[in-house]
């Protein structure tokens, strides 16, 4: 800055030029006389300037009621009028409405009192909270001359700011809005130490109410009060709408859009003030707004990276009140703080279906073989983990299995305006099948192993269902766009075909008739209806059908299938054997399967001759054709007896090999024998 002086005019006095800079280069005093023209010039510059600060409340943001909100601005203004010298915190994720409730704070108490001291601070950037603060500082009462000393480093400008509020008449309120990086706010160590820009005012008369995105308890020291702000309840969202774009649609209407933008209060005030927009504006031909409730909400699940320029129709709004951009500021925080893997893992998880997802998931091992995560540490996956929980981004959830309350899973869940901000994003969609790929990959990798033994793997089949479901259908989605769609679309149906079989243990059998039907026809369509692959569905399906609704006509689609295999897989396929099994089975099961057990015969026959020896299906088909054979009365039984037996001895001379049966071969061997003795006796009789 440049401060120059020509001299009188007309006279002889030599030009003075003074240069100030260093903190305090915006401050220009002149002392003494001036005479002749004085120019005043600096470099432009986007901080706050002085005397440019307001710390007055900016109330005209708020519209004419803040809805579902009475109990914490109760609150708070009892606190703010109190004056007990309490921090107080609001914190949660970006867009759920912490500024409007600071704002809702101010407006009721100057209702109350026109009189009370309320000032507010912009501490989103750092140019601007310390501006903001010298302000406050000044207003409270500070001298002129000791807050330029300290501001231009001579002196602590925090201590000078946190003595001028605990002398400071009260009562008063401070209100710190969008604190979200809490290291501005410390200076040097922690907040919680004392020592930096706020302090709990203790001894004052006086309260500061900071809005926060940073909900740690670390990061606000044990002698803050923290509130935690969440989203609007489904009847406050709803009046939130209505208020907002009366004429919009029915309070049902402002109900459903209300549940799909999350409750959210940022969401429904820009679907609001859109939706009041648009009604001014003239239906013309080749451009279609939604008008309505419903349309907005088509265009919220449909076509979300639109949504941002519907909420620029008649009003300008910053990073912070576009979806799009509101979370990508914490992201670039964390980002900051050195988590360099929490906007990649945000975008991952918004891949999922819109549940909880299980942190089991988050396997580092599997994470640090894909390009996306490369050398991730599990270390890495718990702090990033943290960060975005810290931030709000995520929140953690537990998920209890109703079949049992002991089986509990630690999960994490993301707000569904957060996750279609996230999931819709540029760098997603460019490399979707990179992020696609690492979903199927935790997924096929976890279920492949699962079994249905336990209650806790169960619980583990529940909470990770809707995601199998959500990704299979994604990959169909977006097959077009995806390399080697074959390999995709083949690899989804392991998964459904596994989510087919939980549904069907669990007696959900039209949905798990659904899954496998949709697992048939993608395998048939790629690899033909006879491949064994799809075979072997198409026998699970009629044996799903079987055990819903046993008829006769599930009994002839299981001997078309049969004879099938036998023409195009030839007799000795192990898949014809298992269909004619299940023929023999089934025909004996519904009383048609003939008098001499030759379906079971043949099984019997065309097993030996593809293994050469008998084995545990062929045991099996055995023990059924000795029971069939006792049930008929039948003077054959006797002899079968003999033979099952034998194949019982040869299986366990063969070994493990060839024995993958329930029972051990001597266990089954006694119960065989204990049988055989029965028979006897019945027919002594």
């Amino acid at each position: 800055m440049l401060v120059e002086d020509p001299g009188r005019e007309g006279g002889d006095g030599p030009s003075v030029v003074n240069s100030l800079a260093g903190a305090a280069a915006h401050a220009l005093l002149q002392v003494g006389n001036v005479y002749g023209g004085v120019s005043y010039g600096s470099a432009p510059s986007g901080e706050p300037q002085p005397g440019l600060v307001s710390i007055k409340p900016p109330i005209g943001r708020l519209g004419a009621e803040l809805y579902g909100r009475d109990a914490i601005l109760a609150d708070l203004v009892a606190t703010a009028t109190g004056a007990a010298g309490e921090l107080v915190v609001l914190h949660g994720a970006g867009g759920y409405g912490k500024t409007a409730i600071a704002l809702g704070v101010a407006r009721r108490l100057w209702r109350q009192d026109p009189d009370f001291r309320v000032w507010w601070v912009d501490a989103s950037t750092g140019p601007g909270l310390v501006a903001g603060l010298r302000e406050v500082a000044l207003d409270a009462g500070a001298d002129l001359e000791d807050v330029l000393r300290a501001w231009s480093g001579d002196r602590s400008a925090p201590d000078l700011l946190n003595r001028t509020l605990a002398d400071a008449p009260g009562p008063w309120l401070l209100i710190i809005d969008n604190a979200d990086d809490v290291r501005l706010l410390a200076v040097r160590g922690p907040l919680g130490d004392g020592t930096g820009w706020i302090r709990a005012p203790g001894r004052s008369r006086g309260t500061i109410l900071v809005t926060t995105r940073e909900n740690s308890r670390e990061a606000w020291g044990p002698g803050a009060v923290r509130h935690e702000v969440r989203p609007l309840s489904p009847a406050a969202s709803a009046e939130l709408l209505n208020a907002g774009s009366p004429g919009a649609g029915s309070s049902a209407q402002a109900l459903d859009l209300a549940a799909r933008l999350g409750h959210m209060p940022l969401a429904l005030h820009l679907a609001g003030r859109y939706l009041t927009a648009v009604q001014e504006r003239p239906c013309v031909p080749g451009l279609r707004r939604p008008r309505d409730f419903d349309e907005y909400g088509q265009v919220f699940r449909d076509r979300f990276p639109e949504i941002d320029r519907l909420h620029r129709l008649g009003a300008q709004a910053d990073e912070r009140q576009l979806l799009n951009r509101t979370w990508e500021l914490s992201l670039d925080l964390l980002e900051d703080r050195g988590l360099r893997w929490a906007r990649r893992m945000l975008r991952w998880l918004s891949c999922f279906a819109p549940a909880a997802v299980p942190c089991f998931l988050l396997d580092a091992r599997v994470l640090a073989e894909t390009d996306l995560f490369h050398g991730i540490t599990a270390e890495d996956v718990e702090a990033t983990v943290a960060g975005l929980i810290t931030l709000s981004l995520v929140e953690r959830a537990e998920f209890v299995d109703p079949r049992s309350e002991t089986a509990t899973i630690e999960c994490v869940r993301l707000h569904p305006v957060i996750r279609e901000a996230n999931r819709h994003q540029t760098d997603v969609r460019e490399n979707l099948p990179g992020y696609l790929a690492l979903c199927l990959a935790v997924l096929d990798g976890l279920t492949s192993g699962l079994t249905f033994a336990t209650a806790a793997e169960l619980a583990c089949w529940a909470v990770v269902s809707p995601h199998c479901e959500h990704v299979v259908a994604r990959v169909g989605q977006e097959a077009g766009g995806l390399r080697s769609p074959l390999t995709w679309e083949l690899v989804a149906t392991q998964l459904t075909c596994r989510l087919a079989r939980f549904a069907r243990l669990t007696g959900a059998y039209a949905r798990s008739a659904g899954q496998f039907e949709a697992a048939v026809d993608v395998r048939r369509h790629h690899l033909g209806r006879w491949h064994p692959e799809v075979v072997a569905l198409r026998r699970e399906l009629a044996w799903l059908k079987w055990e819903q609704q046993p008829s006769l006509a599930v009994l002839d689609e299981f001997a078309a299938l049969a004879e099938g295999c036998r023409e195009r897989l030839g007799e000795q396929d192990p898949l014809t054997i298992a269909c004619l099994h299940d023929v023999a089975h089934l025909r004996a099961q519904a009383g048609v399967g003939g008098r001499d057990g030759a379906s079971y015969r043949e099984v019997i026959r065309l097993r030996g001759q593809l293994l050469g020896r008998p084995d545990a299906e062929s045991v099996s088909a055995q023990l059924a054709l000795v029971t069939l054979l006792w049930g008929e009365g039948s003077d054959a039984c006797e002899d079968e007896f003999g033979r099952l037996l034998a194949m019982i001895d040869e299986c366990e001379r063969a070994g493990p090999a060839a024995w993958a049966g329930g029972l051990a071969p001597e266990v089954l061997r006694g119960h065989v024998v204990a049988l055989l003795d029965r028979y006897r006796s019945t027919r002594d009789r």
